[in-house]
């Protein structure tokens, strides 16, 4: 077995040192968070879907995303 989307990971140098999580959806897309350089993704075997950095009022900063919450339509429905 080789690792989830791993040619994605490779090819665009998607990475975190530390404190970094991912979750696969059930459509199969993962996200997955770079906690370091404050970059979220949303990746799936065609590629990326998403890339955006968590910019900083501060040029030249971004934010810590520490851990980012996702839901999905059912859990938000369970909050209510």
């Amino acid at each position: 077995n080789s690792p989830v989307y791993e040619d994605v990971f490779l090819e665009h140098d998607i990475f975190t040192g530390a404190e970094g999580l991912y979750r696969i959806f059930p459509n199969g897309d993962m996200f997955f968070e770079e906690q370091g350089s404050g970059i979220l993704w949303v990746i799936n075997q065609y590629g990326v879907v998403l890339k955006t950095t968590l910019k900083s009022d501060i040029e030249g900063y971004h934010y810590l995303p520490n851990w980012t919450t996702t839901y999905l339509d059912d859990e938000l429905q369970s909050l209510n």
